[in-house]
């Protein structure tokens, strides 16, 4: 059997504990945490470095981004692949996910334990699957869009991106979810979503617009590009 490349995880917080327990339980080896803010900090006795070029060189070197923040994560990516065009974002999955064998996941993919990945579906890059979350047949989730614990969609369902799905949340079959929307926790989705709002309830019901990069995880944290 073919061995996993070495990871270097790129974030410290909450979320990127989560990361490093599905790569281990994937098979991967952490080479090392990069955080900018709590480097010369260590987890679960692994180095925080400030940045990749602490890292070592950046040429062919595997990295999984463990943000939570869809947009933060979005920013993270786009400058870190200006920066360093050659790094390598594999897809990282729980052994015990399952994943149907004709489904797509796009690079830099997280997968959790527990989470369900229906056939025809795809998932677009830089994307979170947390743990007992489920994606159903014929659903598109795309780039940088996450599903919390616990949340789950129906067949022929679309996630825009950036859009977070939050935990226990549901989504009914054939629902489009807009780019940048937030599905509040124990929601019920019953019908399609624009661009851009913040919905809560069951059924769901629009609270307000919301602007792209505004945090909504309960505990946000700044975080400087590692460059």
């Amino acid at each position: 059997m073919q061995s996993l490349p070495d990871l270097v995880i790129v974030g410290a917080g909450g979320h990127a504990t989560s990361v490093a327990d599905v790569a281990v339980a994937a098979g991967h080896r952490i080479r090392c945490f990069v955080d900018p803010i709590r480097a010369g900090c260590s987890i679960f006795g692994i180095d925080i470095v400030a940045s990749l070029g602490v890292a070592g060189s950046a040429r062919g070197l595997s990295c999984v981004i463990a943000i939570g923040d869809n947009s933060a994560r979005a920013c993270v990516s786009r400058d870190l692949l200006l920066t360093y065009p050659d790094l390598i974002f594999p897809v990282v999955i729980h052994p015990a996910a399952s994943i149907s064998p004709f489904a797509h996941l796009g690079d830099g993919t997280v997968v959790m334990a527990g989470a369900v990945i229906g056939p025809a579906t795809v998932v677009g890059r830089f994307c979170i699957v947390n743990t007992l979350a489920s994606v159903d047949h014929d659903c598109l989730l795309n780039d940088f869009a996450s599903m919390a614990p616990g949340s789950h969609t129906g067949g022929r369902v679309s996630v825009g991106e950036r859009s977070a799905i939050c935990l226990g949340a549901h989504l009914r079959e054939g629902v489009r979810v807009g780019n940048d929307c937030v599905v509040g926790a124990n929601s019920y989705v019953h019908g399609d979503l624009h661009d851009g709002v913040l919905v809560t309830g069951s059924p769901a019901k629009i609270r307000r617009t919301r602007n792209p990069d505004e945090p909504y995880l309960a505990r946000p944290r700044r975080f400087d590009v590692p460059g």
